[in-house]
């Protein structure tokens, strides 16, 4: 009776059981020939054959044909249930398990490999395992943005025998099922902050800005989508600056490096707050697709990958700030030595609004300013302060001759011959003055200040003395004590060539070079040309005057003789 069996890969004898006479227990011997005399039996060489394991086809090809072993049933991979919501994202965690069966006869060496990189095994290598033994390896993997733009991924691993007479073999495995993944969302978003403002003047970190004062933006580009961005620019549409970045990862920014400025000007006072917007735009990756899934819901479970870039993303975000539209307008009241001779007037105007404050009445003084307005362009977007100096009267010398000539003094003489003292040694030609004031002229007194005298007798001074404002125009200028000054007017308020409030009396306001808007430099110039050009006609005049008398002197003479002949 002969048999033999052979499980694994790998070769054996047959088996071979005999009875001789029907005598002695059953001998079995393992060998495949047998030779020799058993009592009055002689055996010759008998072949009974070898029972072999291949991993060969049909064929007898390595490899080819229908292989005697299923590398399914040697190596299996599979991975723990897909998540809830029926993909993996970027960033989850894949656990796959491994398992490995020794096909071979003898002890082998198994060692295990993942095909994806990445993929970190908890052991690769086993060794001496048993025929028919079976090992276990888990298996980690991280999901990555390029597993999303590919559509998922089937994984294989593979297992390989050493330490046979017949070398290494290798059997690959592979995964049940495809790893379904999230479908890759290009985005980006912009953030504006404030982080600085530099104010003028002094004022709470939360009050509104001033014309003038500087804000500091911060422009942050962020990455909100699950894949990295390209060539990204962002803008600033208030100032222009304009910032590039070559990537962003998902889940990154640009942090603080974009940072631009601003001052606020005289037209966002009139709008009452500053809007600044910051714009951004990127290109989206190769293979992210324009979609809006959620990541391979569909029946292949997996995206289909783009061969071009999506179109672009873009995002902006806008900061406002709060401009002041509310200035205070203080106006001191003092004499020439600095001392309040009025109640100050102070009083909120909205930017652009017009006013005209009348200077108070003060007995015994005359202001240089009769009022304190606005000039065209109304209330400048600045807290204006300035000052009004009242100069004191001069104490009028009164004449007295008897009801005589009232051009001449008590003591006799002539009024233009006659002076007077003041009380503060000021001597004023009283009747010298009135005239001067009807013909129009100008005399100055002892002090060297120039005197005008109105035709009511009523003298004015105008002194060099300022009025202490930077902004004024530094001539005190007296008037009559009942509401004209010396330019018979007030002041108005405008701004100066330095950007700051100014006063301009309004005699020279009202002057066609002042409703120019030039400055003063401008003016001296424009005044030095109009006088060449008056001085270069009164040049021809004369010259044509002269012509005229030569012509009408030779006229007269040919008259002349003509009488005498």
């Amino acid at each position: 009776n002969i048999t033999g069996s052979q499980t694994y890969v790998g070769s054996s004898d047959n088996y071979f059981t005999y009875r001789i006479n029907g005598k002695g227990p059953d001998e079995t011997k393992n060998a495949a020939k047998m030779t020799g005399v058993f009592g009055n039996y002689k055996v010759t060489e008998v072949t009974f054959g070898t029972l072999a394991v291949t991993t060969k086809g049909v064929s007898g090809e390595e490899g080819g044909g229908s292989k005697d072993v299923d590398p399914d049933k040697v190596i299996q991979k599979s991975h723990e249930g897909t998540p809830e919501v029926g993909y993996y994202k970027i960033g989850d965690t894949v656990t796959f398990t491994i398992t490995a069966t020794n096909i071979y006869d003898k002890a082998r060496t198994i060692t295990i490999a993942d095909e994806k990189e990445g993929v970190t095994l908890d052991q690769n290598v086993f060794e001496n395992v048993a025929p028919g033994g079976t090992v276990k390896a888990t298996a980690t993997y991280t999901i990555t943005e390029a597993d999303s733009l590919e559509g998922g991924f089937v994984n294989t691993a593979t297992a390989t025998f050493s330490g046979g007479d017949d070398g290494e073999e290798t059997y690959p495995g592979t995964d049940d099922k495809k790893i379904t993944v999230e479908t890759p969302q290009p985005s980006i978003e912009v953030e504006k902050t404030v982080t600085e403002i530099e104010r003028e003047t002094k004022a709470d970190e939360d009050a509104p800005v001033h014309a003038g004062d500087t804000i500091t933006y911060t422009i942050r580009v962020i990455n909100n989508g699950n894949v990295t961005v390209k060539n990204i620019e962002a803008a600033d549409d208030l100032t222009g600056d304009t910032w590039n970045v070559d990537s962003l990862p998902a889940g990154g920014n640009t942090g603080d490096q974009f940072t631009t400025s601003y001052t606020v000007t005289e037209k966002d006072v009139a709008a009452g707050k500053v809007v600044n917007v910051a714009t951004a735009s990127s290109d989206a990756p190769k293979g992210s697709g324009d979609t809006d899934g959620n990541g391979g819901s569909g029946g292949d479970g997996g995206n289909t990958p783009d061969d071009g870039n999506t179109t672009g993303k873009e995002a902006s975000d806008e900061a406002t700030v709060d401009v002041e539209q509310d200035y205070t307008l203080t106006i001191h009241y003092v004499d020439e030595n600095g001392n309040p001779v009025a109640e100050d007037y102070t009083t909120i105007y909205n930017y652009g609004d017009s006013f005209h404050v009348e200077s108070p009445t003060v007995p015994g003084y005359t202001p240089n300013y009769t009022f304190i307005g606005s000039d065209e362009n109304g209330m400048p977007a600045k807290d204006v302060d300035v000052t009004v100096t009242y100069v004191k009267n001069p104490e009028q010398k009164t004449t007295d001759n008897g009801g005589s000539n009232p051009g001449t003094t008590t003591g006799g003489g002539s009024a233009d011959d006659d002076e007077d003292d003041d009380d503060d040694g000021t001597t004023v030609n009283v009747t010298n003055s009135i005239r001067d004031r009807i013909r129009g002229k100008k005399s100055s007194d002892a002090t060297g200040n120039t005197t005008d005298a109105d035709a009511d007798g009523t003298v004015q001074t105008e002194s060099d003395a300022g009025n202490g404002n930077a902004g004024a125009s530094g001539t005190t200028r007296a008037g009559n004590g009942n509401g004209s000054g010396a330019d018979d007017g007030g002041a108005y308020i405008t701004i100066g060539e330095d950007g700051e409030p100014t006063l301009v009396s309004a005699s020279d306001a009202e002057t066609p070079l002042f409703n120019l808007g030039l400055g003063d430099h401008q003016c001296n110039v424009l005044r030095l040309l109009i006088l060449l050009a008056a001085f270069a006609v009164v040049l021809v005049h004369t010259k044509k005057m002269r012509q005229y008398q030569s012509r009408l002197f030779e006229l007269k003479e040919k008259l002349e003789e003509e009488k005498r002949n």
